[in-house]
């Protein structure tokens, strides 16, 4: 990938992101506020001393008031200049739920979640893609149907199960008094392997199937003829299968982040990205809602990004004409 492909890739990716920005301010801007229906009528209910009109001219002042304090009574394209200004300077308010900046929930829930998830995720990637190529290399051995028969029972083991099973054994008072109470163990460890059993039967089968592909080609067989070993047929198998497979992996990565996350916490009571994620939409804290689903946003097109990138480090044929 030469320069101006790689400065059109940015900025594409810098344009996407403003678009959602955009998205999300005409959603905001237009949706009903249930949230000021909500505190006008509990005020109005709470005034039994005023009669009908005078309820009506309260409600109204309150109306004034809350969106004098929210900005919401500036003219669209104001707040709209504003609203693009504050998301870039990552000013992203203060959340109503916890009364804390947006910015500092967000970076501190992400940390945790991230703990367990870039290991769980990496596990999943190692074991899955060695499995898948020795099933691909070894496919009529009995290893290779025990990878592969392993791989979609965890697979098809609901993760909460797994959870309650997990944590119900770490607390046992035996294993607790072997191991002792130890959080990193529940919070990190016990996460990233019920995250890599929901992703290894995949990591494993598009690898098996990519690797086979490969093999059939007329250059492994010319390789083989050479005298190349397993190992070293391997490697260049996978190098040709890089990119179908690095689709595979960022693929995996956002779904990850945007879903199995949820479960996860829930099942394990870990306070991370996506319980804060959840109690922002029960909530409807809006400021923070908006700062999680950024993230979102980021997430999937920062990885569309690096995927570009690394296709034309990986594939020649993607790379263009160097400037």
């Amino acid at each position: 990938m030469n320069r101006k492909q790689l400065f059109v890739r940015v900025g594409f990716a810098v344009l996407t992101v403003y678009v959602a920005l955009s998205a999300m301010f005409l959603l905001v801007t237009f949706t009903p506020n249930t949230a000021m229906t909500g505190t006008l009528n509990s005020r109005a209910f709470a005034a039994q001393d005023m009669n009908v009109s005078q309820i009506q001219a309260a409600k109204e002042q309150w109306k004034q008031t809350y969106m004098a304090a929210r900005g919401l009574n500036r003219p669209l394209h104001v707040r709209y200049v504003g609203w693009i200004t504050d998301m870039t300077t990552l000013q992203w308010g203060a959340s109503f739920s916890f009364n804390a900046p947006v910015t500092t929930l967000v970076a501190d829930r992400l940390e945790r979640t991230l703990g367990y998830a870039v290991p769980g995720f990496l596990l999943a990637s190692t074991l899955g893609g060695l499995a898948g190529m020795y099933a691909a290399i070894r496919r009529d051995s009995m290893a290779s149907h025990l990878f592969r028969g392993g791989a979609y029972v965890v697979f098809g083991v609901p993760n909460f199960w797994l959870a309650t099973l997990a944590t119900g054994v770490v607390a046992a008072p035996p294993v607790v008094a072997a191991i002792g109470d130890r959080p990193v163990l529940v919070q990190r460890v016990i996460p990233a392997v019920l995250l890599a059993t929901t992703l290894v039967a995949g990591q494993l089968s598009y690898t098996r199937a990519e690797s086979l592909e490969q093999i059939g080609e007329r250059y492994i067989q010319f390789l083989r003829a050479k005298g190349l070993g397993p190992l070293q047929v391997a490697v260049r198998v996978l190098k040709n299968a890089a990119v179908p497979l690095l689709t595979l992996f960022f693929t995996d990565l956002l779904a990850v982040f945007v879903v199995a996350i949820y479960v996860i916490e829930f099942a394990l009571d870990i306070p991370g990205f996506g319980r804060l994620t959840y109690v922002a939409a029960r909530e409807r804290d809006m400021p923070l809602l908006l700062g999680t689903a950024l993230v979102v946003v980021i997430a999937g097109v920062l990885g569309n990004l690096l995927q570009d990138v690394a296709y034309g480090v990986l594939d020649p044929r993607t790379r263009g004409d160097e400037q």
